[in-house]
């Protein structure tokens, strides 16, 4: 990055963060006068390690009603504080959640935004699909999984996120929407009678500088304020040549509270303007495998290495892809894909709650509008240079061009490179086959590869393999209101009863529009664009070029759709203290989704070559020539779906400090809009899941744990299914005593491929007397998740060899499907150790060292299980401690190993292999290499 650019970012960020909340709070104390003294005396201590806080107020997985701990809580739950979020130090939304039990991440490998999360099991493509991410117990966005707008893109923790809470199961989708696996929420800081405030600079190695900050307090005895956010610009850590991330957000809040604190009215504004750099897979080579992977001998991706992108930091973005122009037919369009992921969306929220007598009423609405770019480069599977021209040359031209011939097509552009006319042409083509026709009619001496930027032939010494490449270009305008209505009373019947009566209205739009574009690049560190053209014997070009600067096909793909939807629900809590010790919760909801949809279908692709371009010479391209766009048909459909879903909770506290817990529930997940127009196989789109989990809950002076047991067993999206029923009597026999499939009856299916899970989940922490300073926080999960339910049967023919010749003899019936596969990319076991040290006891010094070790095992690549990635183990450490009273500072280093370790890919081609013949070419997204951050906090 250059150096001018950080100056300039450093002054504009630091001037307008650390001068705004002075100039706040120098305003706010000369109001009210606070003296200096008070002001002092209320100054927070450093917190120190206080274990699982089991005695923590929760507020996610409730509805609200009365107060919480996590100790009287009836499912798992975990909360991470603004003090251990400094020690995680994490990269992105996925990075934090990954410390979670029972939720799989993926290590943030897509970059700040657009990552995955899988929670206990449950197979999603991607998105967080099973647990949607809320801010104050509301979501940014009705529907968590949309394509190019993961929920993630809506959250950026910053000083202003005051505690986490992520619940797994539970009662999460009784209170919330689309919550099958859990929900994870973002409790945002607000004001209190106290002035506070923090100003953070954060520098890294890989050209990373961000600026935090935040400042809050009264501005009346009945009114406080609480402001702050980021800003942040970096290269990224897979540095693509310009800057990857670029933008940030600022929110803030306005509480207040009458004079009799039954009344309280919390306002929030949060505007985000943001750009990350999205991260696709890269190349890597494994030794060679000889055999076709089966399921009973799978493919293993051992001794990684590289194939011209390194894979700790290397990525296929580069400053030569980064702009360009595609050629649409509605017009040119210019891309950069410095744009990456830009989400552009202003946040209003107002909260309102009265206590009355007997009842409680609480009313929490959000308004969110604006619009997100998806803007990206997707991989593909390199190819060594000669075999890619010969492929070209022999299926995309050479093949069009005889078949052209042979039709006397003499206006097929692709004749341009053959000397063929209306002599030599249909009957008269002297041509037995491919081959021979190339040979023999051919106008040129080669097809070649050359730069597009300077026309240079491809350097096969530093280059062997090429790929084509895909350009994903998407805009995703979102529009939402949502309402949550609460009615809180207490009863008393068999013990106290906390009653909640809830509506939920969610009114949410949106319009998507992609285009994918294919081009061809070297395979390299930095790629560069590549034109492919046809040349004589002297090295001059003869006819159109197959590219248009390194574009193969300006547009393959149109996707435009506008959707509308409607939702309601009506759910009933009760949090029932049937004794001191016994609690139980019970839970149920009717959800209904209401979809208008309207999808425009794209026609199969139009010439748009421009008219003062003559077609056949070396000015045309064939780039343009089958360019997708709209056709002018729309599907305009409407459906309503309706479900329920139900929960039933325990907690019995044996002792003081250990309760046991219990639960089971049935809840669902509403479809999302494309199960109208892209799943049309869809027979039932609503999703569903049986949910058993219990544990213990110890909670010591020295010791804390939360162990859960966990069984879930998930229903996928129905699909329609049909196959003959060969013991149908209708069945006529043939001549050869086979049956007749067309005459048997056809038997209608529906398959529903889910998973069954059994897993435990494990969180603890210990701070032993005869160490002072030391705790050591661990987490693991175990788990077995299997395919279930999702066999189809199959009629396949009987088939015996007579005379060396396989004929068939009769028909059976079969089961075909990957029950008991493993689903991809989750592993058995995860494991994430975190010791720390504070020096404050034994030295006087308040400095603390901390590291994280984090195990994942070997998981799968595909559902069909036939190639395994490695299990792997990942390292971090820091140190962090206070200069002064108001300084402190702190170091943290991520990946100590700079291992290059594959968190997803997908299988393996035994064909595909590098230019010596010896290893294998796959395709993966790797971890990020090893990073170094330091960051300086002034509070005041």
């Amino acid at each position: 990055m250059k150096i001018n650019k950080i100056l300039a970012a450093m002054l504009l960020v630091q001037g307008g963060s650390l001068l705004f909340p002075f100039a706040v709070c120098a305003q706010v104390v000369t109001d009210t006068a606070q003296p200096a003294a008070e002001k002092a005396a209320g100054k927070k201590e450093k917190p120190q390690d206080e274990g699982l806080k089991l005695e923590e107020i929760i507020v996610t997985g409730t509805a609200g009603g009365g107060q919480m701990t996590k100790f009287e809580a009836s499912f798992g739950i975990t909360t991470i504080s603004q003090e251990q979020m400094k020690a995680i130090a994490p990269q992105s939304t996925a990075d934090l959640l990954g410390e979670v039990p029972g939720i799989f991440t993926e290590g943030g490998t897509a970059g700040e935004a657009s990552n995955n999360a899988n929670v206990r099991g449950i197979p999603s493509s991607g998105g967080f699909k099973f647990l949607p991410l809320l801010v104050d117990g509301l979501p940014m966005y009705e529907e968590p999984e949309i394509g190019f707008m993961n929920n993630d893109v809506f959250i950026r923790a910053d000083l202003m996120t005051e505690t986490v809470e992520a619940v797994r199961g539970g009662p999460s989708a009784v209170l919330y929407s689309h919550a099958l696996g859990g929900a994870a929420n973002f409790i945002t800081r607000t004001g209190s009678q106290e002035y506070e405030g923090a100003v953070k600079v954060e520098v890294g190695d890989w050209g990373h500088l961000r600026n935090d900050f935040f400042v809050s307090g009264p501005l009346t005895d009945r009114l406080t304020f609480a402001v702050g956010g980021f800003y942040r610009v970096s290269d990224g850590i897979r540095d693509p040549g310009y800057t990857g991330n670029d933008g940030g957000q600022m929110r803030g809040n306005l509480v207040w509270t009458s004079e009799d604190e039954l009344t309280k009215v919390e306002m929030h504004a949060h505007m985000l303007r943001d750009k990350t750099i999205f991260y696709q897979n890269v190349p890597f080579t494994i030794p060679r495998v000889d055999e076709r992977p089966t399921v009973d001998n799978p493919a293993r991706v051992d001794n990684i290495q590289d194939l011209g992108i390194d894979l700790a930091n290397g990525t296929l973005a580069s400053n030569d892809l980064r702009t360009g122009t595609i050629k649409t037919a509605q017009g040119e369009r210019e891309y950069d894909l410095a744009n990456g992921i830009n989400p552009s969306f202003d946040i209003w929220t107002l909260k309102f709650s009265r206590d009355f007598d007997t009842w409680k009423i609480e009313n929490n609405m959000r308004k969110t509008s604006g619009v997100s770019g998806f803007n990206a480069i997707f991989a593909g599977m390199p190819v060594k240079a000669e075999q890619f021209v010969f492929d070209r040359e022999r299926n995309d031209v050479a093949n069009r061009a005889y078949t052209a011939a042979q039709q006397c097509d003499l206006g097929s552009v692709y004749l341009s490179y053959f000397g063929v006319n209306e002599r030599n042409c249909g009957d008269n083509l002297n041509a037995a086959n491919l081959t021979e026709f190339t040979n023999r009619y051919r106008s040129y001496s080669d097809f070649a590869l050359k730069y597009a930027d300077d026309g240079a032939p491809l350097d096969l010494a530093q280059s062997p393999y090429v790929a084509f490449q895909t350009l994903w270009l998407a805009e995703v305008e979102a529009e939402m209101f949502v309402d949550d209505l609460r009615l809180h009373t207490e009863l008393d019947f068999f013990g106290e009863h906390n009653l909640t009566f809830g509506t939920y209205f969610s009114n949410y739009d949106l319009g998507t529009q992609l285009t994918i574009t294919e081009m061809i690049t070297d395979v390299t560190g930095s790629p560069r664009k590549l034109d492919l053209v046809a040349t004589n014997a002297s090295g001059a070009q003869i006819g159109p070029s197959l590219t248009d600067y390194g574009i193969y096909r300006h547009v393959n793909t149109f996707l435009k759709v506008d959707d509308k939807h409607q939702a309601f629900a009506f759910y009933i809590n009760d949090d029932w203290a049937v004794t001191d010790r016994l609690d139980l919760n019970l839970g149920a909801r009717w959800h209904q989704l209401n979809i208008d949809s309207n999808y425009f279908f794209a026609d199969t692709g139009s010439d748009i070559t421009a008219a003062d371009v003559e077609v056949g010479s070396t000015s045309d391209t064939l780039a343009d020539n089958s360019v997708v766009g709209l056709s002018g048909r729309v599907q305009a459909r409407e459906i309503e779906f309706n479900q329920n879903g139900w929960t039933l909770g325990a907690n019995f506290r044996l002792l003081d400090n250990l309760a046991l817990f219990g639960r089971v529930s049935e809840s669902f997940r509403m479809p999302r809009s494309e199960v109208i127009w892209a799943d049309r196989t869809s027979a039932d789109p609503i999703q569903t899941i049986d949910q058993l989990e219990g544990g213990v809950k110890l909670m010591g002076d020295t010791f804390d744990a939360f162990v859960t047991v966990f069984w879930n067993q998930f229903r996928a999206t129905g699909n329609n299914h049909e196959y003959k029923d060969i013991e149908d009597p209708a069945c006529q026999v043939t001549d050869g005593n086979l049956i007749d499939l067309n005459e048997c009856r056809t038997i209608q299916g529906i398959s529903r491929r889910g998973t069954e899970n059994i897993g435990v989940e494990l969180e603890t922490n210990w701070r032993p007397e005869l160490l002072p300073g030391f705790a050591l926080s661990t987490t693991i999960t175990w788990q077995d998740p299997q395919y279930s339910g999702g066999n189809v049967p199959i009629v396949e023919p009987v088939t015996e060899e007579v005379d060396g010749v396989f004929v068939t003899t009769g028909y059976r019936t079969i089961e075909s499907g990957i029950d008991g596969n493993i689903p991809r990319r989750f592993a058995r076991l995860m494991t994430n150790i975190r010791p720390s040290y504070n020096f404050e006891d034994l030295t006087g010094v308040p400095v603390t060292v901390y590291g994280a070790a984090q195990y994942l095992g070997e998981r799968f690549g595909e559902d069909d299980n036939l190639i395994i990635y490695p299990d792997y183990w990942y390292f971090e450490a820091g140190v962090m401690g206070q200069v002064n009273d108001q300084f402190s500072a702190q170091l943290h280093v991520t990946n100590l190993t700079n291992e290059a370790v594959l968190t997803e890919g997908g299988n393996l081609d035994v064909n595909v292999v590098t230019q010596e013949g010896d290893r294998n070419i796959a395709l993966g997204r790797p971890l990020m290499g090893r990073t170094i951050k330091l960051s300086l906090t002034y509070e005041f």
